[in-house]
């Protein structure tokens, strides 16, 4: 028991250090979440939203700089995230779904950036 308090322990703070930007995001069927990528030449716009949760796995879309991409992700599987390699050597993205509301039907995510800067944009409308 102590073993796992220790690795517990060790791996947040692991964790905390290696990502550069961390977000944490709820999202109701169909609302976007847009951020801003700071490249060091132009920003980049990444945006993912979900619209389908049915056995267990959850569609995600995502576009990053114009290009579509479609993932399923499984909350407590190994298809819990999905990786962008983004311009810059060794920095990437990474999204993670780790929570269903069944009452509220919103899906939470985890959206991390490595070796880059990026910025939630708020939408007033939501």
């Amino acid at each position: 028991m102590r073993g796992v308090a220790i690795f517990v322990i060790l791996s947040t703070l692991l964790f905390g250090r290696y990502w550069d930007s961390q977000y944490e995001v709820t999202l109701k069927k169909d609302v976007v979440s847009e951020f801003q990528i700071i490249d060091p030449v132009r920003i980049k716009n990444f945006s993912f939203r979900w619209t389908l949760y049915i056995n267990d796995g959850l569609v995600v879309l995502v576009n990053y700089d114009g290009y579509p991409y479609q993932f399923i992700l499984y909350k407590g599987h190994n298809g819990s995230s999905f990786q962008i390699p983004l311009k810059k050597k060794r920095s990437f993205l990474m999204v993670e779904f780790y929570d269903f509301n069944f009452q509220k039907r919103e899906a939470k995510f985890r959206t991390l950036f490595k070796n880059s800067k990026a910025e939630l944009i708020e939408k007033e409308d939501w």
